[in-house]
């Protein structure tokens, strides 16, 4: 087992140049995946947190009993969608008309009689914010007789619901196909290190090296070589993440677990471009 980590490595002293280029390719091929995985990511997120506004609103008829207000709410509690649940008063609506609508506040000072209603504010779940759910929940709450009216801005919701599969769907193909192209890259790479080293397989064979103890420590050599790649990328995507944040506000990045994931895709990329070359050149010749 000693022999192939040993030749792996040795491989690094003995072609530094093929190595060092092998390596700066993995780099840029996942630096430029990396970037637009986290362009998406953070598309995602500021998805995510205005999908957190989604929120029916039931607006009660005015003279609704209290108690009926509360039978509402527990009727509400009990919904699956349902995260929480708040009780606006006439008073509340009002007090909060006054603040957001500043401009107004004359107009509201010189009022007699308070026209809003009282109302009552649900926020969903995650995972229960598509159209078609709030429409339901909307649509159960409008069968209560002192409901008057039930709002939570279809046309919106609608058009958030599009984003998100636009952007889900993005990053499925888009993705894939930066992917594809990261690991074509790095398998041209690799296969050029092997075709470099085509004498040394043939003298292998020669003296009864099996396939199999061939490819060891090139499969080795390509895992190393994708996480020191995946490292540099780290490494640049770091700079421009930080370059970007000092122009653009509230930017995300990856999670400690998301980085330990890409080094160790790095190095898997590596390993398996290494297979699929050195398929063609244990086994099927060069091609």
């Amino acid at each position: 087992m000693r022999y192939t980590p040993r030749e792996a490595f040795f491989a690094f002293r003995r072609a530094p140049l093929l190595t060092a280029l092998s390596v700066v390719t993995i780099a840029f091929a996942l630096y430029t995946l990396a970037v637009f995985g986290l362009v998406w990511l953070n598309i995602e997120r500021v998805l995510d947190d205005v999908a957190q506004r989604v929120e029916v609103i039931v607006f009660l008829e005015d003279g609704t009993d209290p108690g009926e207000s509360a039978t509402l709410m527990s009727e509400l509690a009990t919904y699956p969608e349902v995260d929480s649940i708040a009780y606006v008063s006439k008073d509340e609506a009002l007090a909060r008309a006054r603040a957001d609508l500043s401009e107004y506040r004359d107009l509201y000072e010189d009022l007699e009689v308070n026209p809003l209603p009282a109302s009552i504010e649900v926020a969903l779940k995650p995972g229960f914010r598509r159209s078609a759910q709030v429409r339901e929940v909307a649509g159960r709450v409008e069968q209560f007789p002192f409901v008057e009216e039930v709002k939570y801005g279809e046309e919106w919701v609608s058009k958030l619901n599009f984003l998100q599969d636009i952007s889900l769907f993005l990053g499925f193909v888009v993705g894939g196909i930066f992917a594809a192209v990261a690991f074509v890259a790095i398998g041209a790479t690799i296969n050029l290190v092997l075709i470099a080293r085509e004498d040394e397989f043939a003298i292998m064979k020669m003296v009864g090296a099996t396939p199999g103890f061939i490819a060891q420590p090139f499969i080795l050599e390509g895992f190393v070589k994708g996480v020191i790649g995946a490292v540099l990328a780290l490494v640049l995507l770091t700079a421009t993440f930080s370059a970007l944040e000092q122009r653009v506000l509230s930017l995300g990045f990856y999670t400690p677990a998301q980085i330990v994931v890409g080094v160790v895709l790095g190095g898997l990329l590596g390993a398996v471009g290494s297979v699929l070359s050195l398929r063609r050149h244990l086994y099927g010749g060069t091609t």
